[in-house]
């Protein structure tokens, strides 16, 4: 009778022990899902970011190319005018 309880005993261990693991095993996968989505989360505003600067870049670049156009076009005009 006394291995027979430690059998069961035994098994009921492994069986706790086991659960044990598998929760902490759940507990590392979330962190580990979180932690990537979080990265992801990070790395998506990063890039839009990027993407903006680059959209103003190019907006102030036009703005100055067209504004240095007119005034040249100012002066050829004015030069015209006078001469």
């Amino acid at each position: 009778m006394g291995r027979m309880a430690d059998t069961v005993l035994k098994k009921s261990n492994a069986v706790e022990k086991e659960l044990e693991r598998r929760a902490v095993q759940y507990a590392i996968d979330l962190d580990l899902k979180k932690e990537r989505e979080e990265n992801d989360k990070k790395e998506k505003a990063r890039r839009r970011d990027q993407e903006i600067k680059i959209t103003l870049d190019h907006q102030l670049n036009e703005k100055r190319r067209l504004r240095e156009e007119e005034l040249e076009n100012n002066k050829k005009y004015i030069d015209m005018v006078i001469d």
